[in-house]
């Protein structure tokens, strides 16, 4: 399908330190982060971030978050909830989901509340990738007292239909509804005021998970209502203009992560539908540039917010430079709390590593 024939919607960081974890064989609470300069884990020069401002701006409208009265498959231990997003601006369907909660078992207890979002278009539960993960969302809730909640998308948060450009930004409407709900109805309810910087209310997700994360407060504005962002392995949605054009070599996103960006503007790659990402198409720059993480931005001035990238130290990805290019532009503003650790025996997978699990219970419950 021709580029002309598209449907299009547009809308008119102190990194205190690169951190290092010991491994997992030290308890987590324990971990205490080495201070190492910055520019000497970023790798080549080129990952630098073109000089943008940070800044606020106007956060772009929520949907509306509907629980739906079917009984979905649940995760043993959790309570589940269907439900249907719908009314985002510029996103032409609906997109339902499930919500998975499981509580401390002494209400009395409870310190806050923790939100997952899976990788790449959200169709599995954060914790599917291994039994140790599983384990590791038991102790948030029996040791450290947190409310846990999992959203797994039926539909993909990530797609937009065939032949309409939507893009990743408006299309991510649909997960920055479903935080804002659970904000309202599960973590508003316990009355925790929690110090600055505690969760508290916090969200975290590994890959496209992480840009779930990343565009809640970057398009959003539900900064306002987090208190601590942990993006792991992400956001691979900034810079994405990086990731598809030749001159980037360490950002070209992989063919899996290529596929998934075509798809969110209406392109299906795998069903013959070539899109811009997959044959470098640099007159697509613009659209990216709006709808990424970092330049399409509203709002990076995150102050009440303390932000947390956990990377890890093998993983190859191309997603680590455009984490590092979302992370570069919220150094700008001295007043954002922002933190890059890199975790040793760490692949991309965080739930699949006991040192980045140990990092991330460490983060939660600091």
């Amino acid at each position: 399908m021709a580029l002309a024939e598209k449907t299009y919607h547009t809308e008119g960081i102190v990194t205190k330190a690169t951190n290092v974890f010991p491994t997992a064989a030290s308890h987590a609470r324990a971990v205490i982060m080495a201070v190492v300069v910055v520019s000497l884990a970023l790798g080549p020069a080129s990952w630098a971030v073109t000089s943008r401002q940070a800044h606020a701006g106007t956060a772009w409208p929520l949907g509306t978050l509907t629980i739906l009265p079917d009984n979905p498959t649940c995760l043993a231990r959790f309570t589940c909830s269907k439900f249907v997003v719908s009314g985002c601006t510029g996103v032409s369907s609906d997109a339902q989901g499930v919500l998975a909660e499981a509580d401390p078992s002494d209400p009395e207890t409870v310190r806050g509340s923790v939100v997952f979002f899976s990788g790449s278009e959200g169709l599995e539960w954060w914790s599917a990738p291994s039994l140790t993960a599983e384990k590791f969302l038991s102790k948030l809730r029996s040791r450290d007292h947190f409310v846990v909640v999992q959203v797994k998308w039926l539909d993909s948060w990530l797609k937009s239909p065939s032949g309409v450009d939507e893009g990743p930004a408006h299309l991510a409407c649909r997960s920055a509804t479903t935080i804002d709900w659970i904000y309202q109805n599960v973590y508003l309810p316990l009355g925790i005021t929690p110090g600055e910087g505690e969760c508290g209310f916090c969200i975290t997700g590994n890959s496209g998970g992480a840009s779930q994360v990343a565009y809640a407060m970057s398009h959003y504005g539900l900064d306002g209502v987090v208190n601590a962002a942990f993006p792991t392995s992400g956001p691979p949605h900034a810079a994405q203009e990086k990731g598809c054009l030749p001159g980037f070599p360490h950002y070209r996103y992989e063919v899996g992560p290529l596929a998934l960006v075509d798809l969110s503007y209406g392109f299906d790659d795998g069903q013959g539908d070539l899109g811009p990402c997959l044959t470098k198409d640099s007159s697509f720059a613009g659209r990216w540039e709006e709808e990424s993480v970092d330049t399409g931005a509203n709002d990076t001035s995150y102050p009440a917010t303390r932000i947390h990238f956990l990377i890890g130290a093998n993983d190859t990805s191309s997603a680590v430079p455009h984490a590092a290019d979302y992370r570069d532009l919220l150094q700008q503003d001295p007043s954002n709390d922002v933190t890059w650790t890199l975790v040793p025996n760490m692949a991309h997978a965080i739930q699949t590593s006991l040192d980045g699990l140990a990092a991330l219970e460490a983060t939660l419950t600091a």
